[in-house]
């Protein structure tokens, strides 16, 4: 049996927030994304994404998290998974939106180890679609990426690069990550 994601649910905005997804950007649109049928956060830019400055904003922070941690948020239901839910219960999660194609490389290769049944890794799929995650168009980061492949890899380099932009925490499991030297925090969930 499914495991339910105990995660906010409710919507990122308010009808008229111009930081809500779908609003154009430098001249480009970002539409809300749909992954099987299932509306969830559309894709944005940092700038879109960004957290209002006022102090005023009565919803919670930006979180970024990382495709490792979402992984065993969806498909752990032993004390790890229920520790990293734990954690991102109440944030508002976003991520470069390569992050879903990362999580499924993750679930990949722990079915292939036998550490994850299909079953478990086909209901964390559909759990994956309709978690009220923004996923954020990598493009407006690239600049922050490039600066970072001499030690890391394109997605860890995205990962840390949008925790930047918006200044907001990065969640993940990825032990280099939180020894980046981040002006922003940088937690390690293990």
């Amino acid at each position: 049996m499914s495991r339910q994601p105990s995660y906010d649910t409710a919507p990122d905005r308010a009808a008229g927030d111009d930081t809500a997804p779908g609003r154009t950007t430098a001249g480009r649109t970002t539409p809300g994304h749909t992954t099987a049928g299932h509306a969830t956060a559309g894709h944005t830019t940092p700038a879109a994404a960004a957290p209002e400055r006022t102090g005023q904003d009565p919803r919670p922070p930006w979180v970024v998290v990382d495709a490792a941690v979402l992984a065993v948020a969806l498909t752990d239901d032993g004390p790890d998974g229920d520790r990293v839910r734990e954690r991102l219960t109440g944030c508002r999660l976003v991520a470069p939106s390569i992050v879903d194609l990362e999580v499924l490389s993750v679930w990949h290769r722990g079915a292939a180890s036998g550490a994850v049944p299909q079953r478990r890794i086909d209901l964390a799929m559909a759990d994956l679609a309709r978690i009220p995650l923004t996923r954020v168009d990598p493009i407006d980061v690239l600049p922050a990426c490039w600066e970072r492949l001499e030690a890391f890899a394109v997605p860890e380099a995205a990962y840390l690069a949008l925790a930047e932009a918006l200044q907001a925490p990065l969640l993940t499991a990825e032990p280099r990550l939180a020894r980046a030297g981040s002006p922003v925090r940088v937690e390690l969930l293990r």
